[in-house]
């Protein structure tokens, strides 16, 4: 598997559609009260806009195909818990969507096959 690690100053340096450059906007990372949780979210409050749109970036790369949260981890080399979070967040954006397929993950289970809103997946 080739590992996808793109030059985030060539990523910034492309011309951004609005909806690619809302998507590294920096947000407020999730968190669900706890110390543990809060100081986490704190921690990654400088680079998840960042990560996000490297993960947004992987998913327009592979256009109507798409990418599984695994497919993109192995990609980025990134954690699950970092990218899902990213994912999550860029779902909830509208940014990304459920192309509703499902593609084997390393693990030998099914999971979402993401797609950027608005790309086309021919059955």
């Amino acid at each position: 598997m080739t590992v996808f690690s793109p030059d985030i100053d060539a990523l910034f340096a492309r011309v951004f559609s609005p909806s690619r450059a809302s998507a590294g906007q920096s947000q407020a990372a999730p968190h669900n009260g706890t110390q543990t949780s809060a100081e986490a979210a704190w921690s990654i409050e400088g680079v998840s806009g960042r990560l996000r749109l490297r993960v947004f970036d992987f998913i327009i790369t592979r256009g109507v195909l798409g990418a599984t949260c695994d497919e993109v981890e192995g990609a980025l080399t990134m954690r699950h818990q970092t990218c899902s979070a990213r994912i999550n967040e860029l779902m909830k954006s509208r940014h990304i969507l459920d192309s509703g397929q499902r593609r084997l993950t390393s693990s030998n289970r099914h999971a979402v096959v993401w797609v950027r809103n608005g790309a086309t997946v021919n059955s």
